[in-house]
């Protein structure tokens, strides 16, 4: 069961990896990816354990081949405290099953592969990794959050100041947005108030409007 349980897990990123990395330019690193995994997963299953548990290993070499991706995607889409926790709890709940269920194929009582033992211990190394990293993001959230607490009433003084028209204002909060300090990070609004701003011909305000342009191409579509 567990075995079937990952491999439906991995066709699930497979799908959501390549729609996400179709979308950030990055599809030709996912299909490299992809190949990779599966060639590892073979490697590993090949003379040793029987045809049934091919998927399974081709599913563990996909999933480690993934990880390069996740890390890619994760700091290029994932902006809120919120979306970072929840990621990075999905990331480790996936090695820790995936360990899991590789142990169960793999302990036969017999002298296991050398092979089977370096997978074992990159898939032990990751498990323990997304966990630490889990906690990190969780601690770094918190102190984000409390530091958020102290921006939110300069993040409405802002706002009032730049509806009424303040050029200083506009880009401040254009700022705000595009470093989620007392709200949560939104580049879309950054890009709005750092465009009001750079329209009244504030030099920060075209710099700031530049430099997120630069950073977020797709943003120009907008």
């Amino acid at each position: 069961m567990g075995n079937v349980i990952i491999i439906l897990l991995t066709t699930l990123i497979a799908f959501f990896s390549f729609k996400l990395a179709s979308k950030n330019g990055v599809k030709k690193y996912f299909l490299s990816l992809t190949v990779l995994g599966l060639i590892v997963g073979y490697f590993v299953w090949v003379d040793y354990y029987p045809l049934s548990h091919l998927p399974m290993f081709l599913a563990v070499g996909l999933i480690l081949g993934y990880m390069p991706l996740s890390i890619l995607l994760y700091f290029k889409l994932v902006k809120t405290n919120r979306s970072r926790v929840f990621y990075a709890f999905v990331i480790s709940l996936v090695f820790l099953f995936t360990r899991k269920v590789f142990i169960s194929l793999t302990d036969k009582g017999i002298k296991t592969p050398d092979n089977v033992k370096i997978i074992d211990l990159i898939l032990s190394i990751l498990t323990i990794a997304s966990i630490l990293f889990l906690l990190t993001i969780i601690v770094l959230s918190i102190i984000k959050w409390i530091n958020n607490l102290h921006y939110k009433r300069t993040f409405e003084d802002m706002y009032a100041r730049a509806k009424s028209g303040d050029a200083l204002a506009q880009n401040n909060l254009g700022v705000m947005y595009n470093e989620g300090l007392g709200v949560d990070q939104d580049i879309n609004e950054a890009m709005i108030w750092f465009n009001k701003a750079a329209e009244q011909k504030l030099p920060a305000a075209e710099i700031n409007l530049q430099a997120l342009l630069e950073e977020h191409p797709e943003l120009r579509k907008d």
